[in-house]
């Protein structure tokens, strides 16, 4: 029987023979409870833990993870067998993690049962087949509990406790010659923020917009970017300030830094720290400290995100943006890659409903479909179907639109076609918080 060795032992035998050495753990419990056409569908209690390590052998990276915390001999081996074709690489691991901490744990959210995460659905679902019946709703329901430890051979040993939870509402609407669904959510790592009531509200309340129609008129004209529908901006830009991108060249924000290819209104940071943010903490998933730092300043270009690997590549530090995730995954065996935590845009000074008011006609977008998909994600150029959009005419919404698509470059968008920013932020994806962006110039097509 192998030995049980802990976390420490595990390091000292990643690093014998190695240049440096890292080891990631994850311990986990989760609770998902879906519902579907309205119903109960299921409900699940999963626990789960894992160990990654990460070797530096003659320049070059190697990477294995195991869920057996009482062999680490495999481990060790599999990940000093996969640094003879590693990546070429001189990485430095940190030193130390940030000492002040970051709210990322609610006790109250860490105390949240199956029962009462049934009865947020049970609440989503009753106010929103209260307005219709007809309604196929889906609903997800979700809480996990999880505790970090990185420990390194530069003698970092950094630890954290975290919680994340959310609501995610579907509700569609098929008739005769018409499907429409419609999509609202809510990400928090503290049960306050996990709010039924407000979301399925708010579901009813574009419910009731969308019973009218409208007809756009198409040709170039002003768009409201809003909720879901402002991440057809949010993607190519995570990609371009990606320090990867701009290392290989691929982003056209390479070798832009300290220009202004903004709009002077335009301001965003990538915030680790913020406070219950679904990407926060003292550290990132490579143990570098987590900040606030700045990416466009009055419309100028202050910064990029990079990893421990990419800001070594490019000769620069890394910014806390090395995370084991993906867009619909996360954990211990994720190679660690730059990402943001949160984007976070500064809202204007004007109200929506002020500067909608001064316009004759505006198409406002929540929902696109293709998102990610369609266009080009480093040029920064989309071309998107709207699934959720209603037209806009000096202020008030006339309807829905349907058929309707809306196309444009992100960086010429914003450098040389913002109307306004509005005067309150929102969640705009669990890593986005972002005042709705009124762009004017945007091709709009109808059929």
């Amino acid at each position: 029987m192998a030995k049980r060795l802990s976390t420490t032992d595990v390091l000292q035998a990643a690093a014998a023979g190695a240049d440096g050495a890292e080891v990631y753990e994850q311990e986990a419990d989760a609770i998902p409870v879906v519902f579907r056409a309205g119903e109960l569908d299921a409900v699940k209690v999963t626990e789960s833990r894992g160990r990654a390590v990460r070797v530096v052998r003659r320049g070059r990276l190697g990477y294995a993870t195991t869920t057996d915390f009482d062999d680490a001999t495999t481990v060790v081996t599999n990940a000093a067998q996969a640094a003879r074709l590693g990546d070429a690489v001189a990485m430095d691991f940190p030193r130390s993690a940030s000492r002040d901490g970051v709210p990322v744990y609610d006790e109250a959210l860490a105390r949240l049962t199956e029962r009462d995460l049934i009865s947020l659905g049970e609440e989503v679902v009753a106010r929103v087949k209260a307005f219709n019946p007809r309604l196929d709703l889906f609903v997800n329901v979700y809480r996990e509990t999880e505790e970090v430890r990185i420990v390194n051979t530069s003698g970092l040993d950094a630890r954290e406790r975290r919680t994340y939870g959310y609501i995610v509402a579907s509700a569609m609407d098929a008739r005769e010659g018409d499907i429409f669904t419609l999509i609202d959510f809510c990400f928090s790592r503290r049960a306050e923020d996990l709010d039924a009531a407000a979301l399925a509200d708010r579901l009813v309340a574009r419910l009731k917009l969308a019973a009218r129609q409208a007809r756009v008129t198409g040709g170039r004209m002003p768009v409201v970017f809003a909720k879901l529908g402002a991440m057809t901006l949010f993607l190519p830009l995570i990609n371009g300030f990606n320090g990867r991108q701009v290392f290989l060249g691929t982003s056209p924000l390479k070798g832009r830094l300290g220009e202004r290819a903004f709009d002077r209104r335009f301001n965003l940071v990538d915030d680790g720290r913020f406070p219950y943010g679904t990407r926060s903490g003292a550290f990132d998933d490579e143990g570098s400290p987590a900040a606030e730092r700045s990416l466009v300043e009055d419309g100028v270009i202050r910064g990029f995100l990079y990893d421990l690997k990419t800001a070594r590549q490019a000769g620069t530090a890394s910014t806390g943006n090395g995370f084991r995730c993906t867009a619909s995954n996360r954990g211990y065996n994720l190679r660690p890659d730059v990402a943001p935590s949160t984007f976070r845009v500064r809202p204007g000074e004007q109200p929506l409903a002020a500067v909608l008011g001064g316009l004759e006609e505006a198409l406002l977008v929540e929902q696109v479909m293709g998102l990610g998909t369609a266009g080009n994600q480093l040029t920064g150029d989309f071309s998107n179907t709207v699934a959720t959009g209603f037209l806009v005419r000096r202020g008030e919404i006339v309807g829905r639109v349907k058929n309707t698509m809306v196309a444009g470059n992100v960086y010429e968008l914003l450098s040389h076609g913002l109307v306004a920013l509005g005067d309150q932020a929102e969640v705009v994806d669990d890593v986005v918080m972002s005042p709705p962006l009124v762009l004017d110039g945007v091709t709009v097509v109808s059929a």
